[in-house]
């Protein structure tokens, strides 16, 4: 059981109990409907499995019993989830210390095209309190004459019709001027 689409990134996969005791259940995910690409996702006793934080994408899914002994079960293969949550940019740079109160933050790109990045800004590292600095197409800011202090930012990326991607939270600037 694998529900499609997700939005949020996160995927719960499901699975019936073996009939036989003791069994180990395998799980693998792919991203081609051949499973040509297919590698181990979870291994153990559970009959469920949350994948979390996935970009935009097709995910495959398929299950096998395995226990000492005995030959493997067939593979069940009917699992299938469609990602509609923007992948989130991969990085961000944020130069630290900043002696003159000028901070130009950059991020990477979205793996899609034409999104909206959001950068925002915080004074506390849990991001408590956090507001928008930025929001547009390009993939820098530069902020200027802050005053000396600490300084947080994350990006995320955006688009009508998709998922929000998660917030990259890459670090924060000391502004420490002379």
């Amino acid at each position: 059981d694998v529900p499609s689409p997700s939005t949020t990134g996160n995927v719960y996969i499901a699975w019936g109990a073996s009939p036989t005791a003791d069994v180990t259940y395998n799980l693998e995910l792919a991203y081609s409907p051949d499973f040509s690409d297919a590698f181990p996702l979870y291994t153990g006793s559970n009959t469920s499995y949350t994948l979390t934080d996935r970009g935009l994408g097709d995910y495959y899914f398929r299950v096998k019993v395995t226990k000492s002994g005995f030959g493997d079960s067939a593979w069940n293969d009917s699992g299938y989830c469609q990602v509609t949550r923007l992948g989130k940019p991969n990085w961000i740079d944020i130069p630290s210390p900043s002696v003159t109160g000028n901070v130009y933050i950059s991020w990477a790109t979205s793996p899609t095209a034409d999104v909206t990045y959001v950068l925002e800004i915080a004074y506390a590292a849990d991001f408590s309190g956090a507001f928008p600095l930025y929001t547009g197409s390009d993939t820098g800011f530069m902020l200027g004459n802050r005053p000396d202090g600490d300084y947080y930012f994350r990006v995320k990326a955006t688009k009508s019709g998709f998922g929000d991607s998660a917030w990259n939270d890459g670090g924060y600037c000391l502004v420490d001027k002379p």
